[in-house]
């Protein structure tokens, strides 16, 4: 079996997929690509614009092109949107040549760092419960899609970095 030579950041919004995406690819010299950050320049509006004017069926349709479009890449990191793995195909594109991690944080933490923004569509006015609820949903299929999971509320974006490119180097020498 072919080592798979991607690093892919799954998880909650908020869980730290781009900030722990962008300080793996300086450790290690490999590229970086946040999905997001990529749609929005291919759109050339924001995400809350997209699902405002456009809708999300249309943001996901958008999401999924780049994932396809990222998974013939080798040798890269990939933060993905928080829903990005709710659909199989996507996950069967991601799992071609990446190994998953999830960066688990728990709801309160993640409306915590949003504070409110606005640029969290699927968050924006939402209570805790109302986070832990959509939390609740995605997770089976986070645990589901992962190889690794790492629990990022305790730790620095550092110490985050560390343990998935410590691994990630395991899993690349072993036979």
């Amino acid at each position: 079996m072919l080592k798979k030579t991607n690093i892919v950041l799954c998880g909650f919004m908020a869980a730290g997929k781009t900030v722990v995406g962008k300080k793996i690819a300086s450790m290690t010299g490999m590229r970086f690509y946040d999905t997001d950050e990529i749609i929005v320049q291919r759109e050339g509006q924001s995400i809350p614009s997209i699902f405002k004017s456009r809708g999300e069926a249309y943001f996901r349709k958008v999401e999924k092109k780049v994932l396809f479009d990222l998974s013939n890449e080798e040798g890269v990191v990939i933060a993905l949107g928080g829903g990005a793995v709710l659909d199989p195909d996507n996950v069967q594109a991601i799992r071609k040549n990446g190994r998953v991690y999830l960066l688990l944080v728990p709801a309160n933490v993640a409306l915590e760092r949003t504070d409110g923004s606005a640029d969290r569509p699927l968050l924006e006015g939402k209570c805790e419960n109302d986070a832990k609820r959509l939390l609740e949903k995605r997770m089976p299929v986070y645990l589901e899609v992962t190889d690794v999971v790492v629990d990022t509320e305790t730790m620095s974006v550092e110490d985050v970095a560390r343990t998935i490119v410590s691994e990630f180097r395991q899993y690349s020498l072993d036979p």
